[in-house]
This record gives C-alpha cells, structure tokens and sequence, in this order.
C-alpha cells in the first residue's frame, strides 16, 4: 500500500494503522501548494480529486476517506486491529468512528483553511472544545477507546488529541486525554510513524 500523507494531518491515523497492521507500506508526501505535487512528481489533485490527505494506492486502485482507509487496514490484520463484526458492539464501534470523523475531526476542519479571519476562530474553538469534552467523557477510565486492545478508533483519537496543541488549546484542561496521549504515544508503531513524518 502507498499512502500519500502530509506530515501530522489525518494521514497521521492511517500511517499508524499500517504499521500496527503490518502491512507494507511506502509513503509519499503530498505538497498542497499551487499546483498540489506530491514528492514524486505526480498531480495530487488527479489522483484524489478531493484535494485532502490520505489517500491509499492499493492493487493500482485509490481508495480515500481516513474512516474507510482504517477499515481497510484493520481488515487486513484483524488480529492487530480487532473490529466488532456483529451485534450492537459493531453499531457501537462505527458509531464511534463517524463521531471522530463527523463531529471532532470535521469541527476543526476550517481552522486549516487559508486565509481563515481571526474573527471566527473563538467560535470555531468553541465548537470544538465541546467535543474534545465529549472525547474526555469516553476516554475516562479507558485504557483504550473500545475494548481491551487497540483499535483504528485509536489511532484516529491519538490523532486528533495531537492536534489539540496545534491550535494552542491547553492539553491539561483534559486529564484522560492527557494520561492518553502519553500512554499511546509510546507504543513503538506510533513512535515509527512520528518519526517517519518528522514529527519526532
């Protein structure tokens, strides 16, 4: 699998899941500047029209959207990256996906537009803050989001708990989150892949 990335954007979580999967990977870094190149060379805008990280290049095929690309790894080594396939504990675990994806993930999505005025950050902010509150709410007492081991609901909520300092938000005002970061962020894949992004 080819995964095109920018360093500590979304792709973040699927770079994660890949190296807890296993799978063999390559990455190519995608340039969002006037003509959107990624390092080697390639219009990025032909291969996902979309205009967003990640996209996975898999069998000759783009597959994009972080939510399905974790799925996809997770189905690849279900055994490294357990997912409900059944009953309500399925419902409860996409349940969970979407309200990363749709509600945490896509409520700070304009504070990375270009241009965004200063006037409307409080109120962006707001908004999300409220949802790293509910974030709070179900990563208290948890070691992990769903479960007893890790998941791509963790790799995506690793993800978006590294983005809390990106928008200078106060890390302590959340302790489970805080206790969490930490506590992911020393597992050896996540390690890997902040290092291979040069985040690390």
């Amino acid at each position: 699998m080819k995964l095109y990335y920018l360093p500590g954007a979304c792709s973040l979580a699927a770079h994660i899941a890949a190296l807890e999967a296993g799978l063999p990977l390559t990455l190519e870094l995608v340039s969002f500047g006037a003509d959107g190149r990624t390092a080697g060379g390639k219009d990025y805008y032909a291969i996902n029209p979309k205009g967003a990280v990640p996209a996975a290049e898999i069998d000759g095929e783009i597959l994009t959207e972080l939510a399905v690309i974790l799925q996809y790894i997770a189905e690849q080594n279900p055994t490294a990256l357990p997912m409900p396939s059944s009953g309500m504990a399925k419902w409860h675990f996409l349940e969970t996906l979407n309200f990363m994806t749709t509600e945490v993930h896509k409520s700070f999505a304009p504070l990375f537009a270009p241009g965004l005025p200063d006037e409307a950050k409080p109120a962006l902010l707001a908004v999300g803050k409220a949802k790293y509150d509910l974030l709070e709410q179900l990563l208290t007492g948890k070691e992990f989001v769903s479960g007893d081991s890790f998941t791509i609901l963790d790799a995506y909520a690793f993800l978006l708990i590294v983005w809390i300092s990106y928008f200078g938000l106060d890390l302590e005002q959340w302790p489970a989150l805080k206790a969490y970061k930490e506590r992911i962020g020393a597992r050896p894949s996540v390690q890997k892949a902040l290092k291979e992004e040069g985040l690390a």
